[in-house]
């Protein structure tokens, strides 16, 4: 039923396009913080140094994809641990609920979620919203793994057209895209 709290069985993929281990660190310890038992993996570049791989390892189960940031997102999904999987880009600091959030408007794997998110002028004033799945940020983007595997993978292109496409594919396979508000992530 639709807006009411239900069991969201999801974990969390970390996109670290540069490998940076402190930014992967602060995005850990938020989801530690304010998730506690839920996993999280991590995802970087095939060219990363071999140390800097070693010791994210020792932090959380790491995955290579290749240097393209849909090439990271691909391998993130495709190795995700739980039936649903948020990707969170290095750096970023989760805060609590949003899976509760997300919950309300679950009604099956066909569903998928992400942040409303605003641009702001110096006065305090929205000039511009982020509410459709080709402009919707990377943080927050969930989706279940049954939908990511009937979709396919992302281009292997530029982010825009990349989402263009394979969100097209996903309306003729049964998607629901789900904008919602209060769950940004930063």
């Amino acid at each position: 039923m639709l807006y009411n709290y239900k069991t969201f069985n999801f974990s969390f993929i970390i996109i670290a396009t540069e490998g940076n281990i402190g930014l992967i660190k602060s995005t850990i310890r938020s989801i530690k913080n304010n998730y506690q038992n839920i996993p999280y993996i991590c995802v970087v570049p095939k060219h990363i140094h071999e140390d800097s791989f070693a010791e994210i390892k020792e932090l959380c189960e790491c995955y290579k994809g290749k240097d393209t940031l849909m090439s990271l997102i691909n391998t993130g999904f495709s190795k995700g641990d739980k039936e649903w999987n948020m990707l969170i880009m290095e750096g970023a600091w989760v805060k609590a609920g949003i899976d509760k959030k997300y919950s309300l408007y679950l009604e099956d794997e066909n569903d998928i979620f992400f942040p409303i998110v605003a641009d702001y002028n110096t006065k305090g004033s929205t000039i511009k919203i982020y509410n459709t799945f080709d402009t919707c940020t990377l943080n927050g983007l969930t989706i279940h793994k049954k939908m990511f595997k009937k979709n396919g993978k992302f281009a292997d292109a530029p982010i825009e057209i990349s989402k263009l496409i394979w969100g097209n594919d996903a309306i003729n396979n049964g998607a629901k895209f789900k904008a919602i508000l209060g769950t940004k992530i930063c």
